[in-house]
């Protein structure tokens, strides 16, 4: 519901606190966010106070930069906790992101809540159209690891890879790996054009996985042969931003190639729940949910498209 006078507040979504466990404390915490902050970039603005309003891309940039220093802290935090870390910070910086943790919701109906399979259901909204995705996460930083082995688990079987190919084609959505990550100077992603060292998320088209995941398991492989296969996570928004630096002349035409079948969906065929977390309300039922760890929604609704 939009409260009366004010911009799109969500008062009936449940209270989403930072995940402080034992890698979170909040001085610790507070100190990983000030230490270099994003000066160029402020919380989204509709307009009216003098403020530049963020574009989806400078949102989603300012996020990965955001996660780029919290993982330099702390490299090894479960992938878990770094998914929980880019949801509160990326519905931080833009109001028209809104999450919900499915696990938690359905423990709080008194539902079971098994561990999830995959990590993210998103939904990128348009004023007409819609564009779904199914995200898998995972956390790659140190410069050399058994990557291809990560990512064939478990044991080489690639069951991950294809619970996220056969989940997105049953929900007509588009697959990707979610890569957290810890770049170099050196580093080079697909997209030439975003700068690549200053990214902590990146986009691994779930065909690509699974083609790396095919190699040699036995030997350790570098963090930049994968990272080359990918591009950082804004580059999904680089349609029409000024930030963008000469960037694309259609994101999806940029990364169609990695994204198969790729197709905006009429926003008439949304589920409930995602109508309903678009509204600002708490699906009442997200046990057909339940294999991910959460579902979320970025209202671009005032974009034509």
């Amino acid at each position: 519901m939009f409260g009366a006078g004010s911009c799109r507040r969500f008062d009936n979504l449940p209270e989403e606190r930072p995940p402080f466990n034992k890698y979170f404390r909040r001085g610790f915490f507070s100190l990983i966010f000030r230490a270099r902050p994003v000066a160029s970039f402020q919380p989204f603005s509709p307009g009216g106070n003098g403020r530049r309003e963020m574009t989806p891309f400078d949102a989603t940039r300012a996020l990965s930069r955001e996660l780029l220093e919290f993982l330099s802290y702390v490299p090894d935090v479960p992938e878990s906790a770094v998914t929980d870390t880019l949801l509160w910070r990326w519905r931080a910086l833009d109001p028209r992101f809104r999450f919900a943790h499915v696990g938690r919701l359905l423990r709080e109906a008194g539902q079971d809540a098994p561990a999830p399979g995959l990590t993210l259901a998103l939904w990128i909204l348009g004023k007409r159209t819609h564009l779904p995705l199914v995200l898998l996460a995972r956390r790659f930083t140190r410069t050399w690891d058994h990557y291809v082995s990560r990512l064939a688990a478990p044991d080489g079987t690639r069951q991950q890879l294809i619970t996220l190919t056969a989940t997105a084609e049953a929900r007509r959505a588009v697959p990707f790996v979610l890569l957290y990550s810890l770049p170099d100077p050196g580093t080079r992603t697909v997209c030439g054009q975003t700068e690549a060292a200053s990214s902590g998320v990146f986009l691994l088209g779930a065909d690509e996985a699974a083609a790396f995941a095919a190699g040699e398991r036995a030997s350790r492989v570098q963090k930049n042969r994968l990272l080359a296969r990918c591009d950082p996570f804004q580059c999904l928004f680089c349609n029409g931003s000024p930030a963008a630096a000469g960037g694309c002349a259609d994101a999806l035409v940029c990364l169609s190639p990695r994204m198969q079948g790729l197709t905006r969906r009429p926003n008439r065929g949304l589920p409930a729940a995602v109508r309903q977390l678009a509204a600002g309300t708490t699906p009442p039922s997200l046990s057909d949910w339940r294999n991910f760890h959460a579902m979320g929604v970025y209202d671009l609704s005032d974009i034509d498209w």
